[in-house]
């Protein structure tokens, strides 16, 4: 007899499964967006204003959810800092300042270090098993990075060196965003997140760039609200629950179909044309999003903590 835990199982996955995909779709305008606000302040005040404004629309939602009483809770506070610290502060002040340095294409492709990142820092850590399917349509992931970076006419630049160091941090604040997440809610998650990563980019940029002047911020304040809300706040709201639902590997690998939309708007909105080798990447992209899909034998959980 098959227990209710492993008959609930594919559609807690599937659910999982959709809330990474519209995290994909929203993620994959995130590089260009963060570029066209770099045109009158600098990255680091971007990234603060940003999340600021991710804060300010998360803020209105616990509130209208009534989720005040989280803050009660001590132990979630714990992973907090942790989530603060990495997520918020160091991987998008890395982020932020890498898009200043490079292409919205490669900086997405780039990103797709994380995959590894999080194969062997998770796996390390013994808090995610993982299936054939899921280890094989991960490599595939790679493999499509590979295959842009294998290009002759590519070149490193300091913002590629930076985005691949900024892929190192979110699997360890994913890691405790997953288990604040089975205390609290995501978007309470995400508002103290926002609002204390936020203020704590805004002193670092103070101390290497010039405060904006109002006229420079409001040039390019609807790309920071868009970043804010949509990007920093709702996407992030998707990714959570995603990662509440199935593994992070294998949220990583269904969102890495992101590169690919992202290739797409840049060519419509930045005119970067995507090289022949980019192109070629997508292909086993796509295939490791589709074994990645692919359910697991019944009876067997996707992840364990």
């Amino acid at each position: 007899m098959i227990s209710a835990r492993f008959v609930l199982a594919p559609h807690k996955e599937q659910v999982g499964e959709y809330y990474v995909f519209f995290h994909a779709l929203l993620w994959s305008f995130f590089p260009i967006v963060s570029i066209l606000s770099f045109a009158t302040i600098a990255p680091l005040y971007a990234a603060a204003f940003s999340a600021f404004w991710a804060g300010l629309f998360l803020l209105g939602v616990i509130t209208v959810r009534k989720e005040w009483h989280y803050v009660r809770i001590r132990e979630a506070w714990r992973d907090m800092v942790f989530i603060i610290a990495t997520n918020a502060v160091a991987f998008y002040g890395l982020v932020f300042i890498a898009l200043h340095y490079t292409t919205a294409g490669n900086a997405a492709i780039l990103g797709l270090m994380e995959i590894f990142f999080t194969m062997s820092i998770l796996g390390r850590l013994g808090k995610e098993f993982y299936g054939r399917l899921t280890v094989v349509g991960t490599v595939m992931m790679a493999l499509g990075a590979l295959i842009v970076l294998s290009g002759a006419s590519y070149h490193f630049h300091l913002g590629d060196i930076l985005m691949v160091l900024a892929t190192a941090i979110p699997p360890i604040g994913n890691y405790f965003t997953r288990r604040a997440r089975m205390l609290v809610s995501a978007t309470y998650i995400l508002c103290m997140r926002s609002l204390f990563g936020g203020f704590l980019l805004f002193c670092i940029a103070l101390l290497f760039s010039p405060l904006p002047t109002a006229p420079e911020v409001y040039s390019v304040l609807p790309f920071l609200i868009i970043n804010g809300v949509l990007f920093l706040g709702l996407a992030k709201v998707f990714w959570i629950e995603s990662i509440h639902r199935i593994s992070i590997a294998k949220a990583l690998g269904l969102g890495s179909v992101a590169p690919a939309l992202t290739l797409l708007f840049a060519y419509l909105i930045l005119h970067e044309v995507p090289t022949v080798w980019q192109l070629a990447g997508i292909v086993p992209m796509i295939f490791g999003a589709w074994l990645l899909t692919r359910r697991q034998p019944v009876g067997v959980p996707s992840f364990v903590v």
